[in-house]
């Protein structure tokens, strides 16, 4: 199990969030820079989505114990992915339209969303190895 989690850590969650590093490196170079300034588009959203999607994938295919458990926790995933998705969906349209954008409140519930989105997902592929 151990061996599962830091696979689906490493390329699930760290690597995904390697542009995000660079982007940040590279407009700091350049510039003076936050992590609000990086994070402004909502593109942790879509890291998310991607990042419950696996583990959705992981736990809903798995057999074995505790699947009542299992749906709970999907369910749960599944939940934390739409909201990623209806956030990120409407960051977009209001840059779109060139609303003004609240770039803090961007910022702090993508980070909770991404945060909620982890326990969530590491959950289920902990779960998933329940035979």
């Amino acid at each position: 199990m151990i061996a599962k989690l830091a696979r689906w850590f490493l390329f699930g969650v760290a690597f995904p969030l390697v542009p995000l590093l660079a982007n940040y490196l590279w407009v700091g170079g350049h510039e003076q820079t936050t992590v609000q300034a990086v994070l402004r588009n909502g593109e942790l959203y879509l890291i998310t989505t991607t990042m419950c999607a696996v583990a959705l994938g992981e736990v809903l295919g798995s057999a074995g114990r505790f699947q009542t458990a299992k749906i709970i926790l999907g369910g749960g995933t599944a939940l934390i992915m739409v909201l990623a998705i209806m956030l990120f969906v409407n960051v977009s349209e209001v840059r779109a339209l060139k609303a003004v954008v609240d770039d803090g409140y961007t910022l702090r519930t993508s980070l909770l969303v991404f945060f909620f989105g982890v326990i969530t997902c590491t959950s289920c592929v902990a779960l998933s190895e329940a035979q």
